[in-house]
């Protein structure tokens, strides 16, 4: 053993040998040592260049106590980097290393990529009320919810989750409803607004606060009946803030109607594009008032409003207003609308009337062999749609009396289809006559099979049209009829066709849908056919 006289320690001595492997392992590992070192430098072969060697590995750790070298002749090192490096013996402490490789570190390191403590679970205290104040609002423990969240905010108002945490206080407390809640949820919003005005829930609070003063005004908060007012009638193109505005008018609605009214005229007297979707709320919000001049600030949004879907929104919700001057502007644009699409919800509208002057004016409408196609077949569809028949005794007779004086295809399918919703005898007779009549178009007759099943025509009678006409292209539109019958009859005609039918066209289209059947009739009948 050998006596160390810096350390004053004892430590083993080291062969020769070893103290090569040493040798080699410092210098290809920290060649700063032997830069700072009092010793001579060695003469290292080139096998190991200086210039390649990485730093930080030392850098990064403290430097342990390195034994003192014993002095050692000049020796030829031979290239052992590649063999495997034995322990190595701690060395004597060196110089103090300059400070450069340190700041090499936060060179390397980027702050982007680096955690934030408040995001870190369990190493901030605010983050972690952050986090039981959200699992008690999942739970809709609300009181305990608005507590946690306002302790975030009280004792740790630097922190991150310190800039959302009003937001939920606030949720938390609407919930509760209490006055005494509302006002604290307002004080917490303003608390956010005042610290954190660019925080990610800023867009939300706005809303949120929005319905906070609509609940407070209801209850006769002045201050917040002073707010609704002001938010309801704000100017400016809205973007976040559009939702807010909206939940103002739904507020002061409730909380004054008298006083609403007024606004809501000022806000459909705006006509810049960014306040359409104002506009068309305050539409909806005026006919649902049923207030005595609802009519007039309709009828003036339908006139005036450069919007086309505020417009239509008009028409539309002028049904819901039991005024006469409503239903003379619903039937003027029904019949003589310059826009197609302000025609067609005008004539909606109508069937949505409990007038029976917007019932007749629909039948006028539909016979109105100068008005456009479109308009003439809305007016069909309406009239004798199911809630257009409960105000119409005789939709079957006026559908009878009209299909003769009707020769435009999209209005004859639309009468069709208006039959098949009926379900009743009538209906379904009618339906078979057309599809018997030869002269009808096919389309015609196709279509008029395809509403008489749906109108309740039995299989039999299917299979009697089909034994009646001729004309492969509405015999194969019977055909597929009848494969989706639920009747036995219907798959076996098909059978019956496919087996003797004197056209090959329609016993192929026969077999065809057999193959498509669960009936184990289908399956014997093909197997048959197989064996032949």
């Amino acid at each position: 053993m050998t006596h160390d006289p810096i350390t004053s320690s004892r430590i083993p001595s080291i062969p020769v040998s070893r103290m090569r492997h040493t040798l080699i392992t410092l210098v290809t590992s920290a060649s700063a040592a032997l830069t700072l070192s009092a010793q001579q430098p060695l003469s290292v072969p080139p096998v190991v260049p200086l210039t390649s060697i990485a730093l930080t590995p030392l850098a990064a750790a403290p430097a342990a106590a390195v034994v003192p070298l014993v002095p050692v002749t000049p020796m030829t090192l031979t290239p052992f980097a590649a063999a495997p490096v034995a322990a190595v013996v701690p060395l004597v402490p060196l110089a103090p290393m300059t400070p450069m490789l340190f700041v090499a570190r936060s060179e390397f390191t980027s702050p982007a990529v680096m955690p934030d403590r408040a995001e870190l679970p369990g190493d901030d205290p605010a983050d972690s009320l952050y986090r039981a104040g959200r699992d008690a609002l999942n739970n809709t423990s609300n009181r305990r919810a608005a507590e946690l969240f306002r302790e975030v905010r009280t004792k740790y108002p630097r922190s991150r989750p310190a800039e959302d945490a009003p937001y939920w206080e606030a949720f938390a407390l609407l919930r509760l409803g209490t006055d005494a809640d509302l006002r604290q949820a307002r004080e917490a919003l303003d608390w956010q607004q005042a610290h954190f005005p660019n925080a990610a829930t800023h867009g939300d609070a706005s809303a949120l606060a929005t319905r906070i003063e609509g609940r407070l005004a209801r209850n006769g908060d002045t201050q917040a009946v002073k707010y609704i007012e002001g938010r309801s009638a704000a100017g400016g193109c809205p973007t976040e803030d559009e939702d807010e505005r909206i939940d103002a008018l739904n507020a002061l609605i409730q909380m004054d109607s008298e006083r609403a009214m007024p606004i809501l005229r000022t806000v459909l007297a705006r006509r810049d594009a960014c306040s359409a979707g104002l506009r068309k709320k305050a539409v909806w919000l005026v006919a649902t008032r049923k207030a005595p001049d609802a009519a007039e600030i309709l009828l003036n949004a339908v006139n005036t409003d450069p919007d086309s879907e505020v417009r239509e929104q008009a028409v539309f919700w002028l049904a819901s207003v039991p005024s006469d001057a409503a239903t003379d502007v619903l039937i003027r644009l029904a019949r003589t609308g310059t826009y197609s699409d302000l025609r067609s919800k005008a004539i909606f509208a109508l069937s949505r009337s409990k007038s029976a002057r917007a019932n007749q004016a629909l039948r006028e409408i539909a016979l109105d062999t100068s008005a456009p196609a479109e308009a003439r077949a809305d007016a069909v569809q309406w009239l004798l749609s199911s809630r257009g028949r409960e105000g119409n005794a005789d939709a079957m007779s006026f559908l009878l009396a009209m299909y003769p004086k009707v020769t435009e295809q999209s209005l004859r399918d639309r009468l069709l289809f208006a039959a098949g919703q009926m379900r009743t005898t009538d209906a379904t007779d009618f339906l078979l006559r057309v599809a018997r009549d030869t002269r009808e178009s096919d389309e015609t007759r196709k279509q008029a099979v395809f509403n008489a099943s749906r109108s309740g025509a039995t299989a039999a009678q299917l299979i009697q049209i089909y034994d009646q006409i001729s004309g492969t292209e509405v015999r194969e539109h019977v055909l597929w009829v009848l494969s989706n019958s639920k009747d036995p009859a219907g798959t076996d005609k098909l059978i019956d066709v496919a087996r003797s039918d004197r056209e090959p066209a329609l016993r192929k289209q026969a077999i065809f849908w057999l193959s498509r059947s669960k009936d184990a009739r289908a399956a014997k009948f093909l197997l048959e056919i197989i064996e032949r």
